[in-house]
């Protein structure tokens, strides 16, 4: 097990001059390191050290910028970021988060496999909540999958993390145009992250790797699997636009939860044209 990260000297230093103690390494993503730190008061953080050999500024500064447009309790709260310049002149970026110690639904999953009806009906409510205000904001979140959803204790709220790869509608795109796929985990992409059609990414995008989410919640597979499919199979008969499978429709009409076929449609106009009505689907 992994008891210092790459960037434990740095983390210490950034720890150092905001007067916080009790560092430790907690672990390593795509573009940053996660370090656990409290301040005099005991109240957890979580230091995030950006690696400077892969940290593309652009979309650091997007990241942060959408964190701090955003004010919700279904999403990670930003407190503060800066930048440490070392000695030998290397420049790291650093978010200060609040820590979230509940673990992950990716955790959760592999130890239950699936979950019970209402605690999915309550999962999907939350992440929903936070698609809301990143929605209003004209964000997409662009990777919701079970690793960026985590549970703030102790009464296990469902929080949606990482805006790593947030897209602002707002703003002009900084995926190449001529990239067949745009960024994104592609077992929970949409058809059109898979495809990088970007005209047509907004928060639909985000409700399809939601329904994606919670059809595995509900049987423990990717929705779109059929019987003998490898998971490559998997992701590309999403990138060709086919329905979800007639073996998931069924299990989910049956359970209540045929909103999720719904927010699965292959192509966005097919799926819930607003918040409010699929928030409103989900709670019927």
């Amino acid at each position: 097990m992994t008891t210092n990260g790459r960037f434990q000297s740095v983390a210490s230093k950034i720890a150092s001059s905001l007067n916080l103690t009790q560092l430790r390494y907690v672990g390593r993503g795509s573009f940053k390191e996660t370090y656990y730190a409290e301040t005099p008061a005991g109240k957890q953080l979580a230091v995030k050290v950006f690696d400077p050999e892969r940290c593309d500024m652009v979309r650091a500064e997007r990241e942060v910028s959408a964190m701090r447009a955003c004010s919700s309790e279904n999403l990670a709260m930003l407190y503060e970021c800066g930048s440490h310049e070392t000695s030998s002149g290397t420049t790291y970026l650093y978010l200060v988060e609040e820590f979230i110690s509940g673990g992950t639904l990716a955790s959760l999953l592999s130890s239950c496999g699936t979950m019970d009806c209402e605690t999915i009906r309550k999962l999907g409510e939350s992440i929903v909540g936070a698609i809301r205000e990143l929605e209003a904001r004209s964000l997409v979140h662009r990777d919701i999958k079970p690793d960026n959803i985590m549970f703030r204790e102790p009464e296990q709220q469902p929080v949606l993390v990482d805006f790593g790869l947030v897209r602002d509608l707002s703003r002009s795109s900084i995926t190449p145009t001529f990239l067949p796929s745009g960024p994104g985990t592609p077992y929970f992409a949409a058809p059109e992250q898979l495809n990088n059609d970007k005209h047509l990414i907004d928060w639909r995008t985000d409700q399809f790797s939601l329904g994606v989410v919670l059809g595995m919640c509900l049987t423990g597979d990717h929705p779109y699997r059929r019987a003998g499919m490898t998971t490559p199979q998997v992701v590309e008969s999403v990138t060709h636009h086919e329905c979800v499978p007639d073996e998931f429709v069924n299990i989910a009409t049956s359970e209540g939860f045929d909103f999720i076929c719904r927010m699965l449609s292959p192509w966005p106009i097919g799926r819930y044209q607003s918040v409010h009505k699929l928030m409103a689907a989900m709670r019927e």
